[in-house]
């Protein structure tokens, strides 16, 4: 975070803009030493504390400009299982916190369909709904907020969430191998398969 928060200094403001990607993906168990480090790795490790389990997926976060082309991975863990909605929110509102201070500014998020990853942007928008209903102000449900900030300075951040829209279209693409689509235009009815 200290080489990219340096990294952005660089950047003209409009050029601050991106995104904050997200994906799981399975892992082969296997055990591997780590010689610089002198450990074995692919136990389950999350950044915060690591388990006796072998890890069999991994999470990875990258930020990716809007305005500037630039990608660059923030973070992973490793995890025993798919992470679960509750471990993911946690971990989208570090993530966000960390990058925000190096004065990027997340836009939004994206991410596949996943349930779990479905289930983590609901917790992240009940949580903002329940923060304006507190608040007695309206909502309108199409953005989430994430605090971040040294606790003196904290700061609220709007987030819109998108779902890949590759991962949109294979969805569609796979829903109509298995079913037909019924559909009205112009009062027409119409089929498509």
């Amino acid at each position: 975070m200290e080489v990219l928060k340096e990294n952005v200094k660089k950047l003209k403001p409009k050029e601050s803009y991106c995104t904050l990607m997200f994906d799981e993906v399975n892992l082969s168990t296997e055990i591997h030493y780590n010689e610089a480090l002198g450990r074995i790795d692919e136990f389950e490790n999350n950044g915060h504390f690591t388990t006796q389990q072998f890890a069999d997926h991994a999470l990875l976060f990258m930020v990716k400009g809007i305005t500037k082309n630039f990608k660059r991975p923030i973070a992973y863990t490793f995890v025993k299982g798919a992470t679960n909605k509750h471990q993911l929110c946690a971990l989208i509102k570090e993530v966000v916190s960390s990058v925000q201070n190096t004065g990027l500014e997340i836009i939004a998020t994206i991410c596949d369909q996943g349930a779990t990853n479905e289930g983590a942007i609901r917790l992240l928008h009940e949580e903002t709904k329940a923060y304006y209903l507190r608040k007695n102000d309206q909502y309108k449900d199409d953005f989430y907020e994430i605090i971040y900030g040294p606790s003196e300075l904290k700061k609220r951040i709007k987030i819109i969430h998108l779902f890949d829209p590759p991962h949109l279209l294979k969805g569609i693409r796979n829903n109509l191998l298995q079913k037909n689509l019924l559909f009205v235009t112009d009062n027409v009815k119409k089929e498509a398969q």
